[in-house]
């Protein structure tokens, strides 16, 4: 249902107006009355005066009813105005609490932007270093392959020193030998049938087996300890090379007769694999 608003100005014509209306009537009957008097007071001049006083009482008591109309009107008007500042209060705070709900939403978004994008910057930093960890270990890996691939060239290298030098050392032996080997027509010697003729300083001639030449001391002694396990009776005899260095050789045996020194030699040979050969000392 409607509700019927009567706002102060026309309240102020109302009340002016019923206020003018009880004027004039007053007037009216205050002049009436005194006309009638002055003419002798009948009886309708009178009635017409209590109508006129109880018209009176009827316009005050609506004059009232107008002013309480009025009153309540007002009153109205507060509730009225009273709903509406709590409508619009209401209204304000939903106001509030949608921007408040965007704001807090947008600043979640926010948020969860910023932890993605920071998320995604913490995957990129554990996938770099993933990648530079893998790098440094193929790295290396490489270089350890490196080291492996020259550890190798390096002991190939080594190896071919020692084969050159193991070489040399047997040129220079067969040098040796060729230059105090005599021939022989002896089918049954197994180094190329070649006896070799050393001094004797003690003028007695003998037979002996060569059984090689080293380098290092300690080396020839190693290999007399061999054969001295092999029941050999070896022994050093030291000499010095054309270049001046010092050689030793490893012999076995001093025999008087050729055939010993021979059959003494297929023995050797059966257990070793050195280029042994039977001398001869005069």
């Amino acid at each position: 249902m409607g509700t019927f608003v009567i706002n102060e100005d026309q309240i102020k014509k109302i009340i002016l107006a019923f206020v003018i209306a009880v004027i004039v009537s007053f007037l009216s009957g205050y002049f009436l009355g005194s006309k009638f008097s002055f003419h002798g007071g009948n009886a309708d001049q009178l009635d017409r005066h209590n109508d006129t006083v109880e018209n009176n009482k009827v316009i005050a008591e609506k004059v009232d009813d107008i002013k309480n109309k009025n009153n309540e009107l007002k009153t109205e008007k507060m509730a009225v105005l009273a709903k509406k500042e709590a409508l619009d209060k209401e209204v304000a705070d939903k106001k509030k609490a949608v921007a408040k709900k965007i704001a807090d939403k947008k600043a979640a978004d926010k948020k969860k932007v910023a932890k993605e994008i920071a998320d995604k910057k913490a995957k990129e930093k554990k996938l770099e270093i993933k990648k530079k960890e893998a790098a440094r270990k193929q790295a290396a890996k490489k270089e350890e392959a490196r080291k492996e691939a020259a550890r190798k060239e390096t002991a190939r290298k080594e190896a071919t020193r020692k084969e050159v030098a193991r070489k040399k050392q047997m040129e220079e032996q067969l040098l040796f030998d060729g230059l105090n080997k005599v021939p022989t027509n002896d089918a049954d010697t197994i180094n190329p049938s070649l006896e070799t003729e050393i001094e004797n300083v003690s003028g007695e001639p003998y037979y002996s087996i060569q059984a090689g030449m080293f380098s290092s001391k300690t080396n020839a002694h190693s290999f007399i300890k061999k054969l001295s396990e092999k029941q050999f009776n070896a022994y050093l005899s030291e000499f010095s090379s054309s270049s001046g260095a010092i050689k030793y050789n490893v012999r076995v045996g001093k025999f008087e007769q050729r055939d010993q020194a021979r059959d003494r030699l297929k023995e050797l040979q059966k257990d070793f694999s050195s280029p042994a050969y039977v001398v001869i000392t005069r």
